[in-house]
């Protein structure tokens, strides 16, 4: 028998944003895994589900229930303990939720968008190996210096999201090549596999409907997976254009027309 849930007012929050709440027992607590990913599903031993998004979600029912308190992903009330899920992939009555299939699809081709600009395979195939190290006056950086500089930022950024070790690297020391040229045309061709074998990694991690993307990553600072992923694909959408301007004035770029 379901129990009579908290639902707050549909009009107050937005959709997307959606997560929600489940009542066990805390010894049932393992009971949660399986909805991770296929949404709700009645296990009989009674739920009670109340919708509402993040920590806005937590201060309208504490407006709502004064009494009750918060405790990292559980409230209290008078003795029962009320343990969320980051289920946005549910909605309603634990139905699977269109709208973030879409999401998840979106930020997979984010990742590698070409819709409104080039992308990070067109800007960097048919650079000369003897102009792979040129700055051209007005420019900041060589080719070879964005081409790295987008591998190590991407591969910082994947590591934040799945390596619950890791540890800030040094601005702007690790960021950066040390010299303007590669020491190698097989450094060149391994700074790119690596960056498209990490993009493909951070497309699956998009795409894995177990990773809430509105969840804090847990050993961060307040930062989401979602944020991490747009900046990924904001960061490599600026960088593969200052790689296009420079190759214009390296006058290694062809524009085309039609």
């Amino acid at each position: 028998m379901r129990g009579v849930g908290v639902v707050l007012p549909q009009e107050r929050v937005q959709p997307m944003l959606w997560i929600e709440w489940r009542r066990w027992r805390d010894s049932d607590a393992e009971l949660a895994e399986p909805w991770r990913a296929d949404g709700y599903e009645e296990r009989g031993h009674g739920l009670d589900v109340a919708r509402q998004i993040g920590q806005s979600g937590l201060d309208q029912i504490r407006g709502r229930k004064p009494g009750w308190s918060v405790h990292g992903r559980s409230i209290r009330d008078e003795g029962t303990t009320y343990h969320y899920l980051p289920m946005s992939s549910s909605r309603g009555k634990g139905r699977p939720m269109a709208d973030e299939k879409a999401l998840r699809a979106l930020l997979r081709k984010l990742l590698e968008w070409e819709d409104a600009h080039v992308g990070f395979e067109t800007a960097v195939a048919g650079i000369p190996p003897k102009l792979r190290g040129a700055r051209p006056p007005g420019a900041a950086h060589s080719p070879w210096q964005i081409v790295e500089h987008l591998r190590l930022a991407q591969f910082d950024m994947l590591e934040f999201c799945v390596n619950a070790d890791y540890e800030e690297r040094k601005w702007p020391d690790d960021y950066w090549p040390p010299s303007a040229a590669p020491p190698s045309k097989a450094a060149w061709d391994e700074s790119i596999a690596k960056f498209l074998r990490d993009r493909r990694a951070l497309q699956t991690l998009a795409a894995d409907p177990k990773v809430d993307l509105t969840a804090r990553i847990p050993h961060g600072s307040g930062q989401t997976y979602l944020r991490e992923l747009v900046l990924v694909a904001d960061h490599a959408a600026y960088h593969v254009g200052q790689l296009v301007l420079t190759r214009q004035l390296l006058g290694i770029w062809k524009t085309k027309r039609g």
